[in-house]
């Protein structure tokens, strides 16, 4: 990465950062992990659950990393290079940069959380109040304690723009990361049984979420989705700290933005909407009712923020998902061509059963198949909302589940479907697949990240290439998605 002025330069990492540091350097970008290490890369050493990067130290620097973030007494490298920056603890030496960095920011910056939608909405947010307007925002789903401080980190001076997504997995875990933040705009998109494990009831993963509300800049904004039964909880942290609320809906009309009119189709949806008293007529080019609530966010924040609402319509109509988020691919085989909807990222109640219904408005040619796996992190509870998706499941017009786990091929028989049980994602599931689909057919794949789907989502997709499948993680087993 190469910008017209360095991200961080050796003075600021004195300054701002408490690194000692006797070299003069700059450097064009920041990693955590050694295998993402580009010439002129500040590299950070951070200690990990799966992974220590101090291990990878030597290996970031035969990189090109321009210098080294290390604690002091750290072994497993050469402790004598001058690039080496030492620091009590390289996650604080981070979070001070990521803090530095807010400080140098001019502009409007969006926080966005919720149960489901926070990486469709950043992306697309970012999508439509761009291109050539300087935006800076998380990239994958880089929200937990190391994500949002890398971010923010990596954000170029001169940013006109920043959009930060902010999850959470245990009670706490979002008030420190939005005051590092402090965003101007705060977005909880909804709130759903996500991470119900930690957490006793939706009630409490909601007042989780309005912990957002806490660090927003005077004179900020709270936009909330309000699609979900604790609307009113949200509502009211946000009135009591006296912030100006805003309300979205795709469906309660009172709402401050909400649909007019909508149509639709098998590939996009066409909508008019009111934004704040502002009619906007603009079409979706992602199907299902889910993504009309995450447009009119979308619309919502960009109106917050002071940008174009008409160029953010048009945004719209050419953006499309992220891999893993409701991408669809046409696969051409030797037999003809298959649909593939690639939901292969994440999975808990809401987001199936947005996904499910999704599934039921498409049209196929041929057959509907489904691989579904397990969803996690959703307490004793589990099997009990996998269930609740019966009817769902039901409606989409599936013909066959191939479930990976217990609870899915539970759910699958309570349906009353044809199912074909895996309990991991293996070649006996991408054999089992290949197999079954013929011309027309659409295939949906949807599951905790935790399963590797993605895996099985690669091999479908390099079918008709040839490509070999090389994912692999990132981070050196730092950066884990939260909630």
């Amino acid at each position: 990465m190469k910008l017209a002025e360095p991200l961080w330069t050796h003075v600021e990492a004195r300054l701002f950062a408490d690194l000692t540091s006797d070299a003069v350097w700059f450097a064009d970008g920041i990693q955590i992990d050694s295998r993402e290490v580009l010439p002129g890369d500040l590299f950070v050493a951070l200690p990990g659950s799966q992974a220590n990067g101090h291990d990878f130290v030597n290996d970031a620097i035969k990189r090109g990393a321009i210098a080294a973030v290390v604690e002091a007494g750290a072994t497993g490298f050469d402790t004598d290079n001058k690039r080496l920056l030492k620091t009590d603890d390289t996650k604080v030496a981070l979070n001070r940069l990521a803090k530095q960095a807010r400080s140098r920011m001019l502009g409007p910056v969006i926080a966005v959380t919720g149960s489901a939608g926070k990486t469709s909405v950043v992306q697309a947010l970012a999508s439509a109040i761009g291109p050539g307007a300087d935006v800076h925002t998380s990239i994958r789903s880089f929200n937990n304690q190391v994500g949002v401080p890398l971010s923010m980190a990596r954000m170029p001076r001169g940013t006109r723009f920043g959009i930060f997504e902010i999850g959470m997995s245990n009670p706490g875990e979002i008030a420190p990361l939005a005051e590092m933040v402090a965003p101007d705009v705060a977005l909880v998109t909804t709130i759903s049984s996500a991470h119900q494990a930690n957490f006793s009831d939706l009630a409490a993963i909601a007042a989780e979420k309005s912990a957002i509300f806490g660090s927003l800049k005077k004179g900020g904004t709270a936009i909330i989705g309000i699609d979900h039964p604790c609307a009113s909880l949200l509502i009211k942290k946000a009135k009591d700290l006296q912030l100006k609320t805003v309300t979205v809906s795709a469906a309660d009309t009172s709402a401050d933005v909400h649909v007019v009119k909508v149509s639709m189709q098998d590939n996009c949806s066409c909508v008019i909407a009111d934004v704040e008293g502002v009619r906007i007529s603009y079409k979706i080019n992602e199907p299902g009712e889910h993504w009309i609530l995450n447009s009119l966010l979308v619309l919502a924040a960009v109106r917050a923020a002071g940008s174009d609402l008409g160029l953010a319509g048009l945004s719209l109509a050419t953006w499309s998902a992220g891999s893993g988020r409701g991408r669809t691919s046409e696969i051409e085989r030797g037999f003809g061509h298959f649909r593939l909807i690639d939901e292969s990222y994440n999975a808990n109640p809401a987001s199936l059963k947005a996904g499910l219904a999704c599934l039921a408005s498409r049209k196929a040619v041929g057959q509907k198949y489904a691989v579904l796996a397990d969803m996690q992190e959703l307490g004793s509870n589990a099997l009990s909302l996998h269930m609740d998706c019966i009817d769902d499941l039901k409606a989409s017009g599936v013909c066959k589940i191939f479930a990976v786990g217990e609870m899915m091929t539970a759910l699958a028989e309570k349906a009353g479907m044809t199912v074909e049980s895996f309990d991991q994602v293996d070649d006996a599931l991408h054999q089992s697949v290949e197999r079954q689909l013929n011309s027309g057919d659409v295939l949906y794949i949807k599951g905790a990240n935790s399963w590797g789907l993605g895996k099985l989502v690669d091999t479908l997709l390099h079918w008709q290439d040839g490509r070999v499948d090389r994912r692999r993680s990132i981070s050196n087993g730092n950066i884990q998605a939260a909630e």
